[in-house]
Protein backbone atom coordinates (compact mmCIF):
# COMPACT_ATOMS: atom_id res chain seq x y z
CA UNK A 1 0.00 0.00 0.00
CA UNK A 2 2.85 2.39 0.83
CA UNK A 3 4.45 1.81 -2.54
CA UNK A 4 1.23 2.73 -4.34
CA UNK A 5 0.86 5.89 -2.24
CA UNK A 6 4.46 6.89 -2.98
CA UNK A 7 3.99 6.23 -6.71
CA UNK A 8 0.81 8.31 -6.78
CA UNK A 9 2.57 11.16 -4.95
CA UNK A 10 5.54 11.02 -7.31
CA UNK A 11 3.25 11.00 -10.33
CA UNK A 12 1.20 13.98 -9.13
CA UNK A 13 4.28 15.94 -8.03
CA UNK A 14 5.76 15.54 -11.48
CA UNK A 15 2.68 16.92 -13.23
CA UNK A 16 2.79 20.45 -14.53
CA UNK A 17 0.10 22.72 -13.01
CA UNK A 18 -2.70 23.53 -15.41
CA UNK A 19 -3.47 27.10 -16.36
CA UNK A 20 -6.82 28.77 -17.00
CA UNK A 21 -6.49 28.29 -20.76
CA UNK A 22 -6.23 24.51 -20.37
CA UNK A 23 -9.30 24.40 -18.13
CA UNK A 24 -11.19 26.61 -20.59
CA UNK A 25 -10.21 24.44 -23.58
CA UNK A 26 -11.43 21.32 -21.78
CA UNK A 27 -14.81 22.87 -20.90
CA UNK A 28 -15.22 24.44 -24.36
CA UNK A 29 -14.50 21.14 -26.13
CA UNK A 30 -17.08 19.43 -23.92
CA UNK A 31 -19.66 22.15 -24.67
CA UNK A 32 -20.30 22.77 -20.97
CA UNK A 33 -19.61 26.49 -20.61
CA UNK A 34 -22.52 28.56 -19.29
CA UNK A 35 -24.49 29.07 -22.52
CA UNK A 36 -26.02 32.31 -21.24
CA UNK A 37 -22.65 33.97 -20.59
CA UNK A 38 -20.44 32.26 -23.21
CA UNK A 39 -19.79 35.08 -25.66
CA UNK A 40 -16.36 36.22 -24.50
CA UNK A 41 -13.70 34.34 -22.51
CA UNK A 42 -11.23 36.35 -20.43
CA UNK A 43 -7.85 35.25 -19.15
CA UNK A 44 -5.56 36.91 -16.63
CA UNK A 45 -2.25 38.19 -17.96
CA UNK A 46 -0.49 35.80 -15.56
CA UNK A 47 -0.48 32.47 -17.48
CA UNK A 48 -0.17 30.47 -14.25
CA UNK A 49 -3.50 31.87 -13.00
CA UNK A 50 -6.03 29.03 -12.78
CA UNK A 51 -9.18 31.14 -13.04
CA UNK A 52 -10.96 32.70 -15.99
CA UNK A 53 -14.35 34.23 -16.62
CA UNK A 54 -16.80 34.41 -19.49
CA UNK A 55 -19.32 37.13 -20.16
CA UNK A 56 -22.06 38.26 -22.48
CA UNK A 57 -23.73 41.62 -23.07
CA UNK A 58 -27.48 42.11 -22.80
CA UNK A 59 -27.44 43.60 -26.31
CA UNK A 60 -26.09 40.30 -27.73
CA UNK A 61 -28.73 38.29 -25.89
CA UNK A 62 -31.49 40.68 -27.01
CA UNK A 63 -30.36 40.56 -30.66
CA UNK A 64 -30.17 36.76 -30.61
CA UNK A 65 -33.67 36.47 -29.18
CA UNK A 66 -35.04 39.01 -31.67
CA UNK A 67 -33.44 37.19 -34.61
CA UNK A 68 -35.12 33.97 -33.50
CA UNK A 69 -38.49 35.71 -33.02
CA UNK A 70 -38.47 34.99 -29.28
CA UNK A 71 -37.92 38.48 -27.87
CA UNK A 72 -41.46 39.76 -28.44
CA UNK A 73 -42.93 36.55 -27.00
CA UNK A 74 -41.18 37.09 -23.66
CA UNK A 75 -42.98 38.60 -20.67
CA UNK A 76 -42.86 42.40 -20.64
CA UNK A 77 -40.74 42.62 -17.47
CA UNK A 78 -38.06 40.42 -19.08
CA UNK A 79 -38.07 42.52 -22.27
CA UNK A 80 -37.67 45.69 -20.17
CA UNK A 81 -34.69 44.15 -18.34
CA UNK A 82 -33.09 42.97 -21.60
CA UNK A 83 -33.44 46.47 -23.07
CA UNK A 84 -31.12 47.83 -20.38
CA UNK A 85 -27.34 47.63 -20.73
CA UNK A 86 -25.69 45.02 -18.53
CA UNK A 87 -23.32 42.09 -18.71
CA UNK A 88 -23.64 38.61 -17.26
CA UNK A 89 -20.40 37.08 -15.93
CA UNK A 90 -19.62 33.51 -14.90
CA UNK A 91 -16.34 32.81 -13.09
CA UNK A 92 -14.46 29.51 -13.31
CA UNK A 93 -11.79 28.37 -10.85
CA UNK A 94 -9.76 25.35 -12.00
CA UNK A 95 -12.56 24.58 -14.44
CA UNK A 96 -15.30 24.66 -11.79
CA UNK A 97 -18.02 27.28 -12.40
CA UNK A 98 -19.09 29.65 -9.65
CA UNK A 99 -22.50 28.93 -8.13
CA UNK A 100 -24.26 31.71 -9.99
CA UNK A 101 -23.87 34.21 -12.76
CA UNK A 102 -23.13 37.79 -11.75
CA UNK A 103 -24.87 40.74 -13.37
CA UNK A 104 -23.11 44.10 -13.74
CA UNK A 105 -24.96 47.24 -14.86
CA UNK A 106 -23.53 49.87 -17.19
CA UNK A 107 -21.72 52.67 -15.36
CA UNK A 108 -20.29 55.05 -17.95
CA UNK A 109 -17.80 53.05 -19.98
CA UNK A 110 -17.58 50.23 -17.42
CA UNK A 111 -19.79 47.59 -15.83
CA UNK A 112 -20.37 47.48 -12.08
CA UNK A 113 -21.94 44.96 -9.70
CA UNK A 114 -24.35 45.79 -6.93
CA UNK A 115 -22.71 46.78 -3.67
CA UNK A 116 -22.47 44.07 -1.07
CA UNK A 117 -22.01 44.86 2.57
CA UNK A 118 -19.18 43.26 4.53
CA UNK A 119 -19.48 45.42 7.66
CA UNK A 120 -21.32 48.49 8.94
CA UNK A 121 -18.47 50.64 7.70
CA UNK A 122 -17.63 49.02 4.39
CA UNK A 123 -19.15 47.81 1.17
CA UNK A 124 -17.59 46.09 -1.81
CA UNK A 125 -18.41 45.99 -5.51
CA UNK A 126 -16.79 44.61 -8.65
CA UNK A 127 -16.06 46.79 -11.68
CA UNK A 128 -15.27 45.39 -15.12
CA UNK A 129 -13.74 47.50 -17.87
CA UNK A 130 -13.13 45.99 -21.32
CA UNK A 131 -11.63 48.05 -24.13
CA UNK A 132 -13.46 47.29 -27.36
CA UNK A 133 -10.42 47.80 -29.61
CA UNK A 134 -7.87 45.60 -27.81
CA UNK A 135 -10.24 43.47 -25.69
CA UNK A 136 -7.93 44.07 -22.70
CA UNK A 137 -9.75 44.10 -19.38
CA UNK A 138 -9.38 45.44 -15.89
CA UNK A 139 -11.43 43.77 -13.18
CA UNK A 140 -11.41 45.54 -9.86
CA UNK A 141 -12.68 44.88 -6.39
CA UNK A 142 -13.61 48.27 -4.98
CA UNK A 143 -13.67 48.82 -1.24
CA UNK A 144 -16.08 51.65 -0.48
CA UNK A 145 -16.53 53.94 2.50
CA UNK A 146 -19.94 54.00 4.19
CA UNK A 147 -20.85 57.07 2.09
CA UNK A 148 -20.11 55.16 -1.15
CA UNK A 149 -16.81 56.86 -1.99
CA UNK A 150 -13.80 54.80 -3.01
CA UNK A 151 -11.51 53.73 -0.20
CA UNK A 152 -9.33 51.20 -2.00
CA UNK A 153 -9.16 49.26 -5.25
CA UNK A 154 -7.49 45.94 -6.07
CA UNK A 155 -7.30 45.07 -9.77
CA UNK A 156 -6.37 42.23 -12.12
CA UNK A 157 -5.67 42.67 -15.82
CA UNK A 158 -5.90 40.42 -18.84
CA UNK A 159 -7.37 39.89 -22.27
CA UNK A 160 -10.72 38.67 -23.57
CA UNK A 161 -11.52 36.88 -26.80
CA UNK A 162 -14.71 35.78 -28.51
CA UNK A 163 -15.91 32.27 -27.69
CA UNK A 164 -15.88 30.48 -31.03
CA UNK A 165 -19.30 29.21 -32.14
CA UNK A 166 -17.86 25.88 -33.43
CA UNK A 167 -18.97 23.94 -30.35
CA UNK A 168 -22.43 24.74 -28.97
CA UNK A 169 -22.27 25.42 -25.24
CA UNK A 170 -25.06 23.86 -23.21
CA UNK A 171 -23.82 24.32 -19.65
CA UNK A 172 -25.83 26.15 -17.01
Amino acid sequence: MRIITVLVLLFTLGQKPRGAREYYNELYAGGVLDRFAANYACFDEDPTFETFFIYNKSSNIREGLAAGGKFLKMPKDMRVRLNKDWVVVRNYDKGVPSDDENFYDRDGSTWVSDKFKVSNECCLRVRLTVTSTTMRYKRSLEVLNSNGTMKKEVSRYGKCEPVKPNVAQIGE
